[in-house]
């Protein structure tokens, strides 16, 4: 019976919670600054960390580990080929992120190319982030590891 590594586990489970932080963290600070701004904004933030937790944990499931462990039959892991898979991931899924919810508020826009490029560029920061955070929660260091 194979061993289970609960480091793994628990940096699967934690690690997509990264890129709803970054996405609400804006806000967060203005309470700080600006603390009726921020509590007219409560309610949003609420709603905005749930769809943003949902598309992440969909996104590191359905991309993120199936591209790590092909990654990983390829190639022994290192942190930077787990934070380019983790950024290209990121990059995929905060585009369908940004386009399901133009759809769902009527905003779609004509999708120019630097808007494709700017979502494109913070989708691949978030990814990088939640994959770092992967890589440093469960122990995967720079090192090559089989």
């Amino acid at each position: 019976m194979p061993m289970i590594n609960f480091r793994i586990i628990i940096s699967a489970i934690v690690s997509p919670l990264v890129a709803p932080l970054l996405i609400v963290a804006p806000t967060l600070l203005t309470f700080f600054t600006d603390s009726q701004y921020f509590l007219s904004q409560v309610a949003g933030l609420e709603l905005a960390f749930f769809i943003a937790s949902m598309f992440s944990y969909l996104g590191f499931g359905l991309l993120g580990i199936p591209a790590l462990l092909l990654v990983r039959q390829h190639m022994p892991l290192t942190l930077l080929r787990v934070c380019a898979v983790g950024a290209v991931a990121g990059s995929l899924v905060f585009i369908l992120f940004i386009t399901l919810l133009g759809w769902a508020l009527g905003t779609i826009s004509n999708g120019s190319l630097v808007d494709w490029a700017y979502s494109s560029a913070v989708g691949a920061v978030l990814g990088g982030a939640v994959a770092l955070c992967f890589c440093l929660i469960s122990g995967l260091t720079s090192r090559s590891r089989p």
